[in-house]
Order: C-alpha cells, then structure tokens, then sequence
C-alpha cells in the first residue's frame, strides 16, 4: 500500500466505487485497506476520518488518480505486481483504435 495523498479523494471518472456495503472498513484505514485487498477489482481507498468512511475504488491508473479537495480524506493505493507489470511492458505494439469508421466510412479517430 501507498499512500497517495492527504486532503483529496480519487472521485473521477477514472476511478469507479466498488464498495463497501454497509459500515465495512470505518473503523480505521487498516480496516478500510482490509476491505479492499478482499476485491480483486479493489485498487484504491479514499479514507475520511471524520465522520469515518470507507471508499473502496478501481482505478485505470491507482498510482496517479484524478483527485480533487476532500477534507479529512486520505488516499491509499495498491498496486499489484501484474499491473505494475502492465503499465511498464504494455501487452500491445503501441497501436490503439478508439473507434471504427461506419459502412459509410465516417466516424472513428
């Protein structure tokens, strides 16, 4: 785990909420994280002290997230050996297509 910053919260669209349900992980930042290493699709924690919450996040990117000002609010990431892995040795030649064109040949990028 690192701790990614204080003050702020990973609330983007880059980062969806994936839990918790109910009062899970509140009690302490330890918890929060605790809940969070039980999700495969959990890389991310926004933990607020007062009153206590527990945010459980997927981020594209869990060591640099969008964040904006959250009062009380920590940020946490955890980033597995695989997509660490990813992110220096991308499975891919480089190429991306975001779009195709239609049958009319408009549309893509």
């Amino acid at each position: 785990w690192t701790h990614v910053a204080s003050g702020q919260a990973a609330r983007g669209r880059d980062c969806e909420r994936v839990g918790p349900q109910g009062h899970e992980g509140r009690s302490s930042p330890e918890h929060c994280r605790q809940a969070c290493a039980t999700r495969p699709a959990c890389n991310l924690i926004n933990y607020r002290l007062h009153p206590p919450s527990c945010d459980l996040r997927r981020c594209l990117n869990a060591s640099q997230p969008l964040l904006a000002a959250a009062r009380d609010t920590s940020v946490w990431s955890f980033v597995r050996r695989d997509d660490l892995d990813e992110l220096m040795l991308p499975p891919h030649d480089g190429y991306l297509m975001f779009g195709a064109p239609n049958l009319s040949g408009h549309g893509g990028i």
